[in-house]
């Protein structure tokens, strides 16, 4: 099963000098902001979140962070958490928009909420 979540957002003035996000996809992602891959990997159990500094990508004004991930036996999951300083957080949450791939599969919807990590019964990712 493959699918992409993402997160539009906006960034008033100019974009931070920095912005780490921690990122955990199971079990193979790419990660791209504004339409540009950025990263990408593979994680699976006891593997740590991966971070990446995403600030060189934003922009100011309208920004979308996509997450594409997938499983081979059907249980994929993702976890995102970006700092833009400020106190303000950008959180893999209930207000993120997936859609299982191919496109046009089935229809767009809002992300499901498994809970907070560390996930039962897996017990990963490992917290920093």
């Amino acid at each position: 099963m493959r699918f992409r979540a993402w997160k539009d957002f906006r960034i008033d003035g100019s974009p931070p000098a920095r912005a780490p996000a921690r990122l955990f996809g199971a079990r193979d992602w790419i990660l791209e902001v504004n339409g540009e891959s950025v990263a990408s990997g593979t994680q699976g159990p006891g593997d740590p979140l991966r971070v990446v500094d995403l600030a060189p990508r934003l922009r100011s004004g309208e920004n979308r962070i996509s997450i594409e991930t997938g499983s081979l036996d059907g249980a994929g999951g993702l976890l995102f958490w970006m700092d833009l300083g400020g106190g303000k957080i950008l959180a893999s949450d209930g207000t993120w928009r997936a859609q299982r791939l191919p496109f046009g599969s089935e229809p767009e919807h809002a992300a499901i909420v498994w809970g907070r990590p560390p996930m039962y019964p897996w017990g990963y990712p490992r917290l920093p």
